[in-house]
């Protein structure tokens, strides 16, 4: 949806167990919460934050990559908020970070 040159994307992102999003950055915000399993979001700086269900989880600005780190399916329902036209996601280059 485009509102004003602004673009506004929702999506519903299913992780297996061990499922990942890939290394990735994001043009502008993206607040979401976890509404199943576990999602550790893992920063280029190799900090990581771990989120459950009911729990925040927001991207956008420096490279991360999301890993289900639980043994069931999580989902995350993020709303993508950037310059209308631009992609949801730009895929960057791993991090050698420590597994979480």
């Amino acid at each position: 949806m485009n509102i004003g040159g602004t673009g506004l994307t929702a999506r519903v992102i299913v992780f297996a167990p061990g499922g990942t999003t890939g290394w990735h950055t994001h043009d502008g915000d993206v607040p979401g919460f976890v509404t199943g399993g576990y999602i550790t979001r893992t920063l280029d700086d190799c900090s990581v934050y771990t989120a459950g269900p009911g729990d925040p989880m927001s991207g956008g600005g420096a490279a991360h990559v999301g890993t289900n780190t639980g043994d069931t399916t999580a989902f995350l329902w993020s709303l993508y908020v950037d310059q209308a036209g631009d992609p949801p996601a730009i895929d960057a280059p791993a991090v050698d970070c420590p597994e979480p």
